[in-house]
């Protein structure tokens, strides 16, 4: 996992001269869009303290995470209702539905009807004494995660663009953003219009 302030970081290597620093700083002005985007932002970062070459990373990195929070349908006034047309269309399109669509179907989320999403159900907190009337209480991550093996070592070496590695490590099946927190709006766990609002 890697968000670095490439500031904070710059400090702690004035107090550790000669030290590498392990770990993870998290600072949301500076996160990447997504967790092939962190990796990037690790490579090229703007600090001249903290300017590496790729091998670096490459050798080093194991697992990128790329999160954003969203906030946790209240529990007590949970209700299902149907899904608004207009983000209905939003998603309909979207270029990476089908990718979504399948995984989803593999975890249980969605049918495997031939248009799953005809007959899915969203949900709301309708407010009440426990949310203070907002309908939401609590927050909820969404995530990414970017497992780097020897194919992205090399992709990383190579210098090669974020969408390229995105689009390889999705191939391989990793789940985005996006997938995440639709499967936890259709769960219940949040609304359509949170995921939309930070994953798109």
């Amino acid at each position: 996992m890697a968000w670095i302030d490439s500031q904070l970081t710059a400090r702690l290597s004035q107090k550790i001269p000669g030290g590498f620093l392990d770990g993870w700083i998290e600072e949301e002005k500076n996160a990447g869009s997504n967790a092939a985007e962190e990796r990037k932002r690790i490579s090229k970062s703007s600090h001249s303290a903290f300017q590496v070459a790729p091998f670096l990373p490459a050798s080093t990195l194991v697992l990128v995470v790329a999160q954003r929070l969203v906030r946790r349908i209240c529990t007590s006034c949970r209700e299902s209702i149907d899904m608004d047309m207009t983000l209905m269309s939003t998603i309909r399109s979207r270029t990476d539905l089908d990718q979504a669509i399948r995984v989803l179907q593999r975890e249980g989320v969605l049918s495997k009807e031939e248009d799953p999403l005809s007959k899915v159900r969203v949900f709301h907190g309708k407010g009440c004494q426990q949310c203070n009337g907002s309908g939401f209480r609590g927050r909820l991550g969404i995530f990414e995660l970017f497992e780097i093996d020897d194919q992205f070592r090399q992709m990383i070496i190579e210098r090669r663009g974020s969408s390229l590695i995105r689009a390889a490590a999705i191939e391989k099946g990793m789940k985005t953003m996006l997938q995440d927190g639709l499967a936890k709006a259709f769960l219940g766990e949040t609304t359509l219009d949170e995921v939309l609002r930070v994953a798109i």
